[in-house]
């Protein structure tokens, strides 16, 4: 059986919002950071993520040569990713799959077919697959900065205990906090 990493950047106290990312995520970019994200991203078989986040990424990655981001764009654009949506969508950043229907369904499909499937961003989609127990790993990079307002990734209904595996302190006092789900 496969194993669902969510993979999520977050201020210090949880806020998760992309419209404020050039407050607490961007000011702390680093070619350190760069090379970690890329080194975590290089263990997943798969990308999952729902509509938002692959409309916000895929314009933007889809147009970057492989070497990018010292190499991060190639690692995202040949990377199988999964797009769980309710809506119309085109899939036209690399090797795209458009899931319907029941989303939840599908990621136990996927499971069993793919060893480490990793959500990036969508934190909608996380919240639904946590309240089913889909999710069996967190890897939270979080950057030093309080925000105090925007959208925060956990939520009441994601309550569940962890276990840590590891804490790991970066550049610029980003920490990489790494729980599994205890089941």
């Amino acid at each position: 059986m496969g194993n669902v990493v969510a993979f999520e950047w977050l201020s210090g106290d949880g806020v998760f919002d992309a419209d404020f990312m050039e407050e607490w995520f961007f000011p702390y970019d680093s070619p350190e950071r760069r090379k970690f994200i890329k080194e975590t991203y290089r263990e997943a078989n798969a990308f999952l993520m729902g509509r938002n986040t692959y409309e916000m990424l895929a314009p933007y990655w889809s147009q970057l040569p492989d070497e990018d981001m010292d190499g991060l764009a190639g690692v995202l654009t040949h990377t199988p990713k999964f797009i769980a949506s309710h809506g119309p969508q085109v899939a036209h950043w690399g090797d795209t799959t458009i899931l319907k229907g029941d989303i939840k369904a599908q990621v136990k499909k996927l499971k069993s077919e793919v060893s480490n499937i990793m959500i990036i961003g969508s934190a909608t989609l996380a919240e639904s697959l946590a309240q089913v127990g889909l999710i069996d790993e967190y890897k939270l990079l979080v950057q030093p900065f309080i925000m105090g307002t925007g959208k925060r990734f956990f939520t009441e209904s994601m309550k569940t205990p962890l276990e840590l595996v590891e804490v790991k302190k970066l550049h610029q006092d980003m920490v990489l906090l790494h729980y599994r789900v205890k089941k």
